[in-house]
């Protein structure tokens, strides 16, 4: 089964609070699966934000978590200024168990990169 987050810097978010976090979950993914999700998506810029040289992050890792290994993927970019002026980013991260993966033509990256994944 695949799960993923979107992560980034928001007036309210699912928890009811300001500030960078999880605005988008999939429904029924594992405590431990979501905490890794989170805790891959940060981003640190290289240049201020806004500025086109920042670099977008592609990753892909394979991790044990909640008992299965998982193909963990992801996608951070800059993301220009959040609602208070902070430099702000967009994180998408994907994890996706190793049965699915196994079903996939090219394995998980090649599933990533399909158009409108990432």
């Amino acid at each position: 089964m695949a799960h993923q987050i979107v992560a980034t810097s928001v007036p309210r978010g699912l928890d009811g609070v300001s500030g960078y976090q999880t605005v988008l979950k999939s429904v029924g993914i594992p405590p431990r699966v979501f905490d890794r999700l989170k805790a891959r998506s940060g981003y640190s810029h290289r240049y201020p934000h806004g500025d086109s040289r920042n670099p977008v992050v592609y990753l892909h890792r394979i991790e044990e978590l909640a008992g299965s290994r998982w193909h963990v993927l992801g996608c951070i970019r800059d993301a220009g200024s959040d609602h208070t002026g902070r430099s702000n980013f967009l994180a998408h991260m994907l994890a996706i168990d190793t049965n699915e993966a196994r079903g996939k033509p090219g394995g998980p990256a090649a599933a990533a990169m399909v158009r409108g994944c990432f």
